[in-house]
């Protein structure tokens, strides 16, 4: 071996020495995370438990590498959480984090839930029914996006015997983008539009049905807190305000809506405010996305939280559904109550 060879051959291993030395050629550990997160949520038919849909996302170095959607169940109270079923893994992308992008209400005769997803794969998008012991998931409507045309539905509410779902269907090909409200039966047939298709940019959204079939909703063109009959007639105005996820109370004679970031109850037939609050969780002012009453208080959903507020307003109780992220230091680890709830210790 001449000269020059040697002096290349101890260069090398000097230069490799002074890299591992100085941590460049250290492969440096990975880091596994679990984000979880909280999207929608409504009383069981009985009223003891709580039906909600959570995900899990997994990431290697930030990197998104896959993820988990379940049914869930708990007692009213936050305790005994349990993952019912798988609805949705790995699809292409995560279901969005944005409270207004998934929703879901259940019958309470049929034992059934609808659930909308506006926001996220193409394979979690439109509307779902599935019996609350995870059984039977079907996606009952969906249209297909195309380049110019691309609806979506939001906000369904059942009919109290099962047979219709009310909905939010919004169309985004349009240059205002349409709000329509329509219904469709439990087997994703028959579908009507009870509110006018003309494209004048109203914004017709969040249906609620009351238990004798009457629909409230909101409508930005002067009309507020609106009320129609089942087939979409007899549409009037019963509050004039801003009005956001309007929801009836068991008997019909009130209806709880959010209104610029307070919780509202109001007269159905009068339309009188009877109160008008904001909420706090843990001290801190939240904006609900949804407000379901029940006998236990109500239920209040909004951007990665759940808690019940009691029916006089003077408590609330946090059901401890922590969003955010979390180490494992394994690849999609679950095996630890945190890691699948989020849970702060």
């Amino acid at each position: 071996m001449n000269k020059v060879a040697k002096y290349a051959i101890a260069l090398s291993i000097i230069l490799t020495i002074l890299f591992i030395s100085s941590g460049c050629g250290i492969m440096p550990a990975k880091e596994y995370v679990n984000e979880i997160n909280y999207h929608c949520a409504d009383w069981g038919p009985q009223g003891e438990k709580i039906y909600f849909i959570k995900q899990i996302i997994f990431r290697e170095n930030k990197k998104y590498i896959g993820n988990e959607v379940y049914l869930c169940s708990m007692n009213w109270d936050g305790t005994d959480k349990k993952e019912i079923t798988t609805l949705w893994k790995d699809t292409y992308k995560p279901l969005s984090s944005n409270p207004d992008t998934s929703f879901i209400d259940v019958c309470r005769k049929t034992a059934q839930a609808a659930i909308t997803v506006d926001e996220g794969d193409l394979s979690q998008l439109g509307l779902w029914t599935i019996n609350l012991d995870g059984t039977n998931f079907k996606r009952i409507l969906y249209h297909k996006w195309t380049s110019d045309f691309r609806p979506y539905f939001s906000s369904p509410s059942w009919f109290s015997d099962g047979s219709h779902i009310v909905f939010e269907e919004v169309w985004t090909h349009t240059p205002n983008f349409q709000y329509y409200i329509a219904k469709v039966d439990k087997e994703g047939k028959n579908k009507a539009y009870l509110t006018s298709k003309e494209n004048d940019g109203t914004r017709n959204m969040y249906p609620a049905v009351s238990a004798k079939g009457e629909i409230a909703y909101g409508s930005d063109k002067g009309g507020g807190l609106m009320l129609m009959d089942a087939d979409g007639k007899n549409k009037r105005s019963l509050k004039k305000m801003p009005t956001a996820y309007p929801e009836w109370n068991l008997d019909g004679t009130k209806i709880y809506v959010t209104h610029v970031g307070n919780f509202c109850a109001i007269d159905a037939k009068t339309g009188e405010v009877l109160f008008d609050k904001f909420l706090e969780l843990d001290g801190d002012k939240v904006i609900p996305k949804k407000v379901q009453w029940n006998k236990h208080g109500f239920l209040m959903s909004g951007y990665l939280f759940f808690s019940v507020i009691k029916n006089d307003l003077s408590d609330t109780i946090n059901l401890r559904c922590w969003a955010g992220y979390i180490k494992t230091g394994k690849k999609r680890d679950t095996s630890q109550y945190q890691y699948k709830w989020g849970y702060k210790q």
